[in-house]
């Protein structure tokens, strides 16, 4: 049984309950230790609810989900508020078929529009609307209080500095093996530009 993202990562007798022991030859050396099996599982414990419960303040706060605020974060910091679909795949890293639901979506509350790319005529463009930006605008103050309460605040300079690192050296691996872009994620993105500068110096 292989190793992937929240399965079998050490050998399975590590594991509670009934986990069916490798048919196939491993090397020893494949499993995790103790504590890089720790930290692993601690990236998963983390990401899911710390994630869960932003989005919950952020619905909560602006009527927004984290996809809302993906896109708009990425639209509002493009030049004239504009991106081609191509652009905004990358930046999400979803399925187009994702994609284009989602911006249905949001179209149908005012918040993005959608028209032919004038380069090609063939592709099409996102564009940010003024109900999008004051959505936006209005949104990240809290999103960036919530994320400076429920993680920032909770680590030390030294522990945000050494996880800053960890995720360079982990990006710049994707990125040399061909991943696609995070700079999307909203964990990784604050909020538009006037307002994300303002938080990052923040902290």
């Amino acid at each position: 049984m292989p190793p992937t993202g929240g399965s079998v990562t050490t050998a399975p007798r590590q594991y509670s309950g009934a986990v069916a022991q490798p048919e196939v030859s491993v090397d020893p050396a494949t499993w995790l230790t103790h504590a890089e099996q720790q930290a692993w599982r601690a990236v998963h414990r983390l990401r899911g609810p710390l994630m869960a419960a932003l989005g919950r303040q952020l619905a909560l706060d602006s009527g927004l989900s984290l996809p809302d605020y993906q896109v708009l974060v990425a639209l509002s910091e493009a030049q004239q508020g504009i991106v081609h679909v191509r652009d905004l795949l990358l930046s999400t890293d979803w399925e187009a078929s994702r994609l284009s639901h989602h911006l249905t979506r949001m179209q149908s509350r005012g918040l993005v529009g959608r028209r032919p790319c004038p380069s090609d005529g063939r592709s099409s463009e996102v564009f940010i609307t003024d109900v999008g930006r004051a959505a936006i605008e209005q949104a990240a103050p809290a999103h960036a209080a919530a994320v400076r309460s429920r993680f920032i605040d909770l680590l030390t300079a030294d522990q945000l500095a050494v996880l800053a690192e960890v995720g360079r050296v982990v990006a710049e691996d994707l990125e040399r093996q061909g991943c696609p872009d995070v700079a999307g994620d909203p964990c990784l993105t604050s909020g538009p530009s006037h307002v994300h500068d303002g938080d990052r110096n923040d902290g």
